[in-house]
């Protein structure tokens, strides 16, 4: 790519929420290593493809990459009928699953649990938003600055604030009875 990744908008949910031990590179040479392990997964649906089986049953693939490579996943019987929706090149999505024996062979394959869109990770799963604040630093205009921002990222989120004195080496901890936030890229770069 020449500017940026198309993940780059998703790098907070694919740090914050994806395995960190293995990447699908891991899984693709070698998943014998990874046998009943969990992982989570972020990337982009690069490529799908829906069919009928020689039994006539309906089947789709999604292509998945990441910032390391590509995976492609299979979808048979009630895995295509939970998952199918996601089989559309250029979703963004969260991928959860286990490396497991592949049905009636003695092969190992990444058995898919259950994809979500990217987009929505962060309003599933961020349940509270701390915003560090050095006690030196407080001031009228910074208390404006952060309710301005609060009130435009209004959400489902606790708020808490973590005021701390590095000269003392105290802090107090509070939060917000009354203001619930989006964790948002504005409220991350704060």
């Amino acid at each position: 790519y020449l500017t940026a990744h198309p993940l780059d908008d998703y790098r907070v949910e694919i740090n914050s929420f994806c395995s960190r031990d293995a990447s699908l590179t891991d899984i693709n040479n070698d998943i014998e290593k990874y046998i009943d392990k969990d992982f989570t997964f972020g990337g982009m649906v690069t490529a799908a493809r829906e069919g009928t089986s020689k039994n006539g049953n309906p089947y789709s693939t999604l292509t998945m990459s990441d910032y390391t490579d590509s995976k492609e996943f299979f979808f048979f019987g009630q895995d295509y009928v939970n998952f199918h929706k996601y089989c559309k090149p250029g979703l963004f999505v969260l991928v959860k699953g286990a490396v497991r024996t592949r049905y009636k062979s003695e092969f190992y394959e990444f058995k898919v649990s259950q994809i979500e869109l990217l987009s929505e990770v962060k309003k599933n799963y961020v349940k509270s938003v701390t915003v560090n604040l050095p006690l030196d630093k407080l001031n009228e205009s910074l208390i404006d600055e952060i309710n301005t921002l609060t009130q435009n990222n209004v959400g489902n989120a606790l708020l808490k604030f973590n005021v701390y004195d590095p000269e003392n080496n105290m802090q107090v901890q509070m939060f917000s009875r009354t203001i619930k936030v989006n964790f948002s890229n504005d409220l991350l770069k704060f």
